[in-house]
Protein backbone atom coordinates (compact mmCIF):
# COMPACT_ATOMS: atom_id res chain seq x y z
CA UNK A 1 0.00 0.00 0.00
CA UNK A 2 0.89 3.73 -0.54
CA UNK A 3 2.35 5.27 2.41
CA UNK A 4 0.36 7.99 1.89
CA UNK A 5 -3.10 5.84 2.65
CA UNK A 6 -3.98 5.83 6.25
CA UNK A 7 -5.98 3.13 7.44
CA UNK A 8 -8.81 4.54 9.79
CA UNK A 9 -11.52 2.77 11.77
CA UNK A 10 -15.21 2.55 10.92
CA UNK A 11 -15.71 5.87 13.40
CA UNK A 12 -13.08 7.84 12.19
CA UNK A 13 -13.44 6.79 8.26
CA UNK A 14 -14.26 10.80 7.02
CA UNK A 15 -14.28 10.72 3.27
CA UNK A 16 -13.52 14.19 1.72
CA UNK A 17 -16.70 15.62 0.52
CA UNK A 18 -17.69 14.70 -2.68
CA UNK A 19 -14.96 12.63 -3.71
CA UNK A 20 -15.43 8.99 -5.17
CA UNK A 21 -14.51 5.82 -3.45
CA UNK A 22 -12.58 2.76 -4.05
CA UNK A 23 -15.08 0.16 -2.75
CA UNK A 24 -13.89 -3.79 -2.45
CA UNK A 25 -15.34 -6.78 -0.41
CA UNK A 26 -13.80 -9.91 -0.11
CA UNK A 27 -15.79 -12.94 0.91
CA UNK A 28 -15.68 -17.08 1.67
CA UNK A 29 -14.82 -19.13 -1.45
CA UNK A 30 -12.61 -22.31 -1.51
CA UNK A 31 -11.90 -24.80 -3.99
CA UNK A 32 -15.04 -25.96 -4.88
CA UNK A 33 -16.81 -23.08 -4.08
CA UNK A 34 -15.72 -19.90 -5.98
CA UNK A 35 -17.36 -17.60 -9.00
CA UNK A 36 -14.70 -19.49 -11.20
CA UNK A 37 -16.42 -22.88 -10.08
CA UNK A 38 -20.08 -21.40 -10.04
CA UNK A 39 -20.39 -18.38 -11.69
CA UNK A 40 -21.03 -14.91 -10.24
CA UNK A 41 -25.02 -15.62 -9.91
CA UNK A 42 -24.59 -19.05 -8.24
CA UNK A 43 -21.93 -18.08 -6.04
CA UNK A 44 -23.61 -15.09 -4.31
CA UNK A 45 -26.92 -17.06 -3.58
CA UNK A 46 -25.28 -19.56 -2.38
CA UNK A 47 -26.42 -21.09 1.47
CA UNK A 48 -22.49 -20.54 2.29
CA UNK A 49 -22.38 -17.01 1.02
CA UNK A 50 -20.17 -14.45 3.71
CA UNK A 51 -18.98 -11.46 3.01
CA UNK A 52 -16.73 -11.32 5.66
CA UNK A 53 -14.89 -7.41 4.92
CA UNK A 54 -15.52 -4.19 2.81
CA UNK A 55 -12.89 -2.25 2.36
CA UNK A 56 -13.37 2.02 1.27
CA UNK A 57 -11.17 4.79 0.62
CA UNK A 58 -11.06 8.04 -0.52
CA UNK A 59 -7.64 8.25 -1.89
CA UNK A 60 -5.94 9.82 1.46
CA UNK A 61 -7.54 7.18 4.16
CA UNK A 62 -9.08 3.54 3.87
CA UNK A 63 -11.48 1.76 6.58
CA UNK A 64 -11.37 -2.31 5.71
CA UNK A 65 -13.96 -4.15 8.55
CA UNK A 66 -16.85 -6.01 8.49
CA UNK A 67 -19.64 -4.61 6.01
CA UNK A 68 -22.26 -4.37 9.00
CA UNK A 69 -19.88 -2.12 10.40
CA UNK A 70 -19.08 0.34 7.96
CA UNK A 71 -20.81 3.68 7.97
CA UNK A 72 -22.76 3.57 4.75
CA UNK A 73 -24.36 6.34 5.10
CA UNK A 74 -21.10 8.24 4.37
CA UNK A 75 -20.28 7.18 0.85
CA UNK A 76 -24.27 6.95 -0.01
CA UNK A 77 -24.93 9.22 -3.18
CA UNK A 78 -21.28 9.10 -4.37
CA UNK A 79 -19.58 7.93 -7.41
CA UNK A 80 -18.11 4.83 -6.31
CA UNK A 81 -15.52 2.56 -7.92
CA UNK A 82 -14.80 -1.56 -8.15
CA UNK A 83 -12.57 -3.47 -10.12
CA UNK A 84 -14.33 -6.14 -11.56
CA UNK A 85 -17.93 -4.13 -10.50
CA UNK A 86 -20.52 -6.75 -11.17
CA UNK A 87 -18.75 -8.73 -8.26
CA UNK A 88 -19.01 -6.08 -5.74
CA UNK A 89 -22.39 -4.78 -6.68
CA UNK A 90 -24.04 -8.36 -6.63
CA UNK A 91 -22.23 -9.02 -3.01
CA UNK A 92 -23.93 -5.31 -2.03
CA UNK A 93 -27.12 -6.16 -3.43
CA UNK A 94 -27.19 -9.41 -1.55
CA UNK A 95 -25.96 -7.70 1.94
CA UNK A 96 -28.91 -5.46 1.29
CA UNK A 97 -31.43 -7.59 0.72
CA UNK A 98 -30.16 -9.82 3.99
CA UNK A 99 -30.67 -6.39 6.36
CA UNK A 100 -26.76 -6.43 6.81
CA UNK A 101 -26.65 -3.26 4.95
CA UNK A 102 -29.04 -0.47 5.36
CA UNK A 103 -31.95 -0.03 2.25
CA UNK A 104 -31.46 2.92 0.32
CA UNK A 105 -28.22 3.19 0.46
CA UNK A 106 -26.05 3.65 -2.39
CA UNK A 107 -23.53 5.59 -4.77
CA UNK A 108 -24.75 8.01 -7.70
CA UNK A 109 -22.74 6.17 -10.25
CA UNK A 110 -20.51 2.74 -10.28
CA UNK A 111 -17.51 2.70 -11.95
CA UNK A 112 -15.61 -0.52 -13.02
CA UNK A 113 -11.66 0.24 -13.00
CA UNK A 114 -11.09 -3.73 -14.81
CA UNK A 115 -13.65 -3.12 -17.49
CA UNK A 116 -11.81 0.47 -18.76
CA UNK A 117 -8.26 -1.42 -18.29
CA UNK A 118 -9.84 -3.93 -20.68
CA UNK A 119 -11.04 -1.21 -23.15
CA UNK A 120 -7.54 0.60 -23.26
CA UNK A 121 -5.69 -2.82 -23.76
CA UNK A 122 -4.54 -3.52 -20.32
CA UNK A 123 -4.38 -6.44 -18.11
CA UNK A 124 -7.76 -6.98 -16.63
CA UNK A 125 -7.08 -8.50 -13.65
CA UNK A 126 -6.16 -5.92 -10.82
CA UNK A 127 -2.69 -6.80 -10.15
CA UNK A 128 -0.90 -7.06 -13.69
CA UNK A 129 -3.39 -3.22 -14.48
CA UNK A 130 -1.67 -1.71 -11.45
CA UNK A 131 1.68 -3.01 -12.61
CA UNK A 132 1.02 -2.42 -16.36
CA UNK A 133 -0.63 1.25 -15.28
CA UNK A 134 0.67 2.56 -12.00
CA UNK A 135 3.65 0.27 -12.21
CA UNK A 136 2.89 -1.29 -8.73
CA UNK A 137 3.24 -4.57 -7.87
CA UNK A 138 0.00 -5.99 -5.60
CA UNK A 139 0.76 -9.06 -3.82
CA UNK A 140 -2.09 -11.50 -3.86
CA UNK A 141 -0.85 -14.16 -1.80
CA UNK A 142 -2.75 -13.22 0.93
CA UNK A 143 -6.06 -13.83 -0.73
CA UNK A 144 -5.26 -17.02 -1.40
CA UNK A 145 -3.86 -18.11 1.97
CA UNK A 146 -7.64 -17.09 2.75
CA UNK A 147 -9.54 -19.66 1.19
CA UNK A 148 -11.84 -21.61 3.05
CA UNK A 149 -11.43 -19.38 5.88
CA UNK A 150 -13.21 -15.87 7.30
CA UNK A 151 -16.61 -17.75 6.82
CA UNK A 152 -18.49 -16.96 9.58
CA UNK A 153 -18.56 -14.63 13.17
CA UNK A 154 -16.91 -11.33 13.89
CA UNK A 155 -13.84 -10.70 11.60
CA UNK A 156 -11.84 -9.44 13.77
CA UNK A 157 -12.15 -10.85 16.97
CA UNK A 158 -13.47 -14.94 15.90
CA UNK A 159 -11.52 -14.99 12.66
CA UNK A 160 -8.29 -13.08 13.89
CA UNK A 161 -7.63 -10.79 11.42
CA UNK A 162 -4.32 -9.85 11.02
CA UNK A 163 -2.47 -6.57 9.73
CA UNK A 164 -0.92 -8.30 6.99
CA UNK A 165 -4.67 -9.40 6.44
CA UNK A 166 -6.14 -5.78 6.64
CA UNK A 167 -3.84 -4.29 4.82
CA UNK A 168 -4.27 -6.33 2.12
CA UNK A 169 -7.79 -6.06 2.38
CA UNK A 170 -7.50 -2.35 2.41
CA UNK A 171 -5.52 -1.94 -0.90
CA UNK A 172 -7.75 -3.24 -2.93
CA UNK A 173 -9.73 -0.51 -2.54
CA UNK A 174 -6.76 1.99 -2.63
CA UNK A 175 -5.31 0.43 -5.71
CA UNK A 176 -8.64 0.55 -7.69
CA UNK A 177 -9.15 3.85 -7.18
CA UNK A 178 -5.94 5.05 -7.76
CA UNK A 179 -6.30 3.23 -11.44
CA UNK A 180 -9.64 4.82 -11.78
CA UNK A 181 -8.21 8.28 -11.43
CA UNK A 182 -5.72 7.66 -13.88
CA UNK A 183 -7.46 6.32 -16.88
CA UNK A 184 -11.00 6.29 -16.34
CA UNK A 185 -11.17 9.62 -18.22
CA UNK A 186 -10.04 8.09 -21.35
CA UNK A 187 -12.71 5.54 -21.50
CA UNK A 188 -15.16 7.03 -24.23
CA UNK A 189 -19.09 7.66 -22.71
CA UNK A 190 -19.89 5.70 -25.65
CA UNK A 191 -17.96 2.32 -24.50
CA UNK A 192 -19.00 3.12 -20.91
CA UNK A 193 -22.76 2.96 -22.27
CA UNK A 194 -22.31 -0.27 -24.21
CA UNK A 195 -20.64 -1.74 -20.59
CA UNK A 196 -23.61 -0.14 -18.78
CA UNK A 197 -25.77 -2.01 -21.24
CA UNK A 198 -23.77 -5.07 -21.49
CA UNK A 199 -24.63 -5.46 -17.54
CA UNK A 200 -27.83 -4.33 -17.42
CA UNK A 201 -29.09 -7.18 -19.93
CA UNK A 202 -27.33 -10.12 -18.00
CA UNK A 203 -28.49 -8.69 -14.54
CA UNK A 204 -32.21 -8.46 -15.88
CA UNK A 205 -31.74 -12.24 -17.76
CA UNK A 206 -33.64 -13.90 -20.48
CA UNK A 207 -37.27 -15.86 -20.00
CA UNK A 208 -36.46 -19.81 -20.13
CA UNK A 209 -39.40 -22.55 -20.58
CA UNK A 210 -38.20 -24.06 -17.12
CA UNK A 211 -40.54 -27.21 -17.61
CA UNK A 212 -38.56 -28.11 -21.30
CA UNK A 213 -35.19 -27.00 -19.58
CA UNK A 214 -36.65 -29.96 -16.20
CA UNK A 215 -38.04 -32.62 -18.85
CA UNK A 216 -35.01 -32.58 -20.90
CA UNK A 217 -33.02 -32.95 -17.90
CA UNK A 218 -34.95 -35.95 -16.86
CA UNK A 219 -34.63 -37.07 -20.11
CA UNK A 220 -30.86 -36.29 -20.91
CA UNK A 221 -30.56 -38.49 -17.67
CA UNK A 222 -31.77 -41.77 -18.96
CA UNK A 223 -29.75 -41.17 -21.91
CA UNK A 224 -26.42 -41.25 -20.21
CA UNK A 225 -27.56 -43.82 -17.29
CA UNK A 226 -28.14 -46.19 -20.44
CA UNK A 227 -24.78 -45.24 -22.40
CA UNK A 228 -23.04 -46.33 -19.16
CA UNK A 229 -24.85 -49.69 -18.59
CA UNK A 230 -23.34 -50.26 -22.56
CA UNK A 231 -19.93 -49.22 -21.58
CA UNK A 232 -18.19 -52.37 -20.03
CA UNK A 233 -15.83 -50.46 -17.89
CA UNK A 234 -15.68 -47.43 -15.41
CA UNK A 235 -14.78 -44.75 -15.92
CA UNK A 236 -17.18 -44.98 -18.66
CA UNK A 237 -15.40 -42.44 -20.42
CA UNK A 238 -11.71 -43.40 -20.77
CA UNK A 239 -10.12 -43.82 -23.99
CA UNK A 240 -7.28 -45.75 -22.46
CA UNK A 241 -10.02 -48.72 -21.51
CA UNK A 242 -11.57 -48.20 -25.15
CA UNK A 243 -8.40 -48.85 -26.94
CA UNK A 244 -7.60 -51.84 -24.33
CA UNK A 245 -11.01 -53.60 -25.63
CA UNK A 246 -10.64 -52.61 -28.52
CA UNK A 247 -7.38 -54.19 -28.91
CA UNK A 248 -9.18 -57.80 -26.76
CA UNK A 249 -10.81 -58.24 -29.64
CA UNK A 250 -7.95 -57.02 -31.98
CA UNK A 251 -9.25 -54.08 -33.84
CA UNK A 252 -7.34 -51.49 -33.94
CA UNK A 253 -9.42 -48.34 -32.27
CA UNK A 254 -9.63 -44.95 -34.21
CA UNK A 255 -7.45 -42.00 -33.15
CA UNK A 256 -10.71 -39.94 -32.51
CA UNK A 257 -13.99 -40.51 -31.67
CA UNK A 258 -15.56 -36.50 -32.77
CA UNK A 259 -18.36 -36.70 -34.77
CA UNK A 260 -17.76 -35.19 -38.20
CA UNK A 261 -14.19 -36.71 -37.94
CA UNK A 262 -13.61 -38.70 -41.48
CA UNK A 263 -11.87 -41.84 -40.38
CA UNK A 264 -13.83 -42.08 -37.11
CA UNK A 265 -17.04 -42.68 -39.57
CA UNK A 266 -14.72 -44.90 -41.88
CA UNK A 267 -14.06 -46.20 -38.75
CA UNK A 268 -17.48 -47.09 -37.48
CA UNK A 269 -18.70 -48.26 -41.30
CA UNK A 270 -15.71 -50.76 -41.24
CA UNK A 271 -16.52 -51.91 -37.79
CA UNK A 272 -20.74 -52.19 -38.31
CA UNK A 273 -22.23 -54.46 -35.92
CA UNK A 274 -19.16 -55.09 -33.54
CA UNK A 275 -18.79 -54.36 -30.14
CA UNK A 276 -15.92 -52.10 -30.22
CA UNK A 277 -18.56 -49.75 -32.56
CA UNK A 278 -21.51 -50.27 -30.20
CA UNK A 279 -18.69 -48.72 -27.39
CA UNK A 280 -17.58 -46.27 -29.67
CA UNK A 281 -21.15 -45.14 -30.36
CA UNK A 282 -22.41 -45.50 -26.91
CA UNK A 283 -19.02 -43.12 -25.73
CA UNK A 284 -19.67 -40.32 -28.09
CA UNK A 285 -23.28 -40.13 -27.38
CA UNK A 286 -22.64 -40.33 -23.67
CA UNK A 287 -20.21 -37.44 -24.31
CA UNK A 288 -23.05 -35.51 -25.89
CA UNK A 289 -25.94 -35.84 -23.96
CA UNK A 290 -23.46 -35.26 -20.31
CA UNK A 291 -22.76 -32.45 -22.18
CA UNK A 292 -25.59 -30.62 -22.62
CA UNK A 293 -27.34 -32.00 -19.50
CA UNK A 294 -24.64 -29.98 -17.56
CA UNK A 295 -25.28 -26.74 -19.68
CA UNK A 296 -29.10 -27.36 -18.47
CA UNK A 297 -28.15 -27.67 -15.16
CA UNK A 298 -26.49 -24.56 -15.20
CA UNK A 299 -29.17 -22.56 -16.66
CA UNK A 300 -31.13 -23.96 -13.95
CA UNK A 301 -28.67 -22.95 -10.78
CA UNK A 302 -28.96 -19.27 -12.55
CA UNK A 303 -32.61 -19.29 -12.10
CA UNK A 304 -34.08 -16.00 -10.44
CA UNK A 305 -36.61 -16.88 -7.52
CA UNK A 306 -38.59 -13.45 -7.75
CA UNK A 307 -39.81 -13.64 -11.35
CA UNK A 308 -38.32 -17.34 -13.20
CA UNK A 309 -35.51 -15.28 -15.46
CA UNK A 310 -32.24 -17.15 -16.52
CA UNK A 311 -29.63 -14.53 -15.29
CA UNK A 312 -26.11 -14.74 -16.84
CA UNK A 313 -22.70 -13.10 -17.43
CA UNK A 314 -21.58 -11.41 -20.67
CA UNK A 315 -18.07 -10.01 -20.35
CA UNK A 316 -17.54 -6.56 -22.00
CA UNK A 317 -14.26 -5.74 -24.02
CA UNK A 318 -13.60 -10.05 -23.68
CA UNK A 319 -11.23 -10.31 -26.71
CA UNK A 320 -8.43 -8.15 -28.14
CA UNK A 321 -10.49 -6.62 -30.68
CA UNK A 322 -13.28 -5.14 -28.42
CA UNK A 323 -16.21 -8.07 -29.20
CA UNK A 324 -17.84 -9.74 -26.25
CA UNK A 325 -16.89 -13.28 -25.07
CA UNK A 326 -19.18 -15.82 -22.84
CA UNK A 327 -17.82 -16.07 -19.18
CA UNK A 328 -19.29 -16.78 -15.83
CA UNK A 329 -19.64 -20.62 -16.74
CA UNK A 330 -22.40 -20.43 -19.14
CA UNK A 331 -21.61 -19.26 -22.76
CA UNK A 332 -24.52 -17.63 -23.90
CA UNK A 333 -22.66 -17.23 -27.16
CA UNK A 334 -21.74 -20.59 -28.11
CA UNK A 335 -24.88 -22.94 -27.61
CA UNK A 336 -25.21 -25.68 -30.04
CA UNK A 337 -26.47 -24.57 -33.54
CA UNK A 338 -28.26 -28.87 -33.86
CA UNK A 339 -30.32 -30.06 -31.64
CA UNK A 340 -29.22 -33.03 -29.70
CA UNK A 341 -31.12 -35.93 -28.67
CA UNK A 342 -34.05 -33.90 -30.01
CA UNK A 343 -33.80 -30.68 -27.91
CA UNK A 344 -32.29 -27.31 -29.83
CA UNK A 345 -31.12 -25.79 -26.82
CA UNK A 346 -31.82 -21.80 -28.22
CA UNK A 347 -35.34 -22.58 -28.18
CA UNK A 348 -35.65 -23.22 -24.31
Amino acid sequence: MTPKVKIVSPGEFRPAPGAAVGVDFETFYTGTYSVKSMGLYPYVNDPRFSAWAVAVSDGSSVCSCEPTKFPWERIAGREWVSHHREFDRSVFARLQADGKTPAGVGPCEWHDSAAACAFLQYPRDLKGACREVLGIEVDKGVRRSLRGQKDDGDLFAACGMSDEEAAYVANDAVMCLKLWREIGWRWPQHERALFEATCMMARRGVCVDWMMVDNAIKGLGRVVEGCRKAIPWNPSLSDKLFKLACGDLGVVPPASLAVGDEDYAAWLKMHEGKKCAGWALAMSRLRRANRLKKVLESMQSRRRGSDGRMVYELKYFGATTGRWAGTGGLNMQNFNRKEVEGLDIRKV
